[in-house]
């Protein structure tokens, strides 16, 4: 038998810190990254997967799901399905025919006030016109 000496096994490097409960308060996206989660593209808490909201009837917000949910998650704020004009984010339902909040159902209000522009017609749902 032949006395051979072979360099011994290195340890493998230690995996990065992974994104997760243990080190991510808010969410992990798909790149691994911890994120904050309040994002509407990136919502969710306790190191889960980040969840990307739909704009149109979506916020990102801790309180939107009463005593039974904790954490961020993506949540229409008011009842789409009664609501005959738009969602504020605050779970109001309003006309959509203000400046101030203005949309169709069931969409959450935009301020066109703020932008310098008025409610009215795009096609056949309310939004900002003018400019």
């Amino acid at each position: 038998m032949l006395d051979v000496d072979l360099p011994e096994a290195s340890a493998p490097d230690a995996a990065p810190d992974q994104c997760g409960p243990s080190s991510c308060a808010g969410c992990c996206d798909d790149g691994g990254a911890c994120r904050t989660g309040t994002d509407i593209e990136a919502c969710g808490t306790q190191g889960l997967a980040c969840q990307a909201c739909n704009p149109r009837y979506d916020v990102c917000n801790p309180q939107g799901g009463g005593d039974k949910v904790t954490g961020q998650f993506c949540w229409a704020p008011c009842d789409v399905k009664s609501c005959g004009g738009c969602c504020t984010t605050d779970g109001s339902c309003m006309g959509g025919t203000a400046d101030e909040a203005c949309g169709s159902p069931p969409t959450i209000c935009v301020d066109c006030a703020v932008q310098g522009r008025t409610c009215g017609l795009v096609g056949t749902t309310r939004g900002c016109v003018g400019h």
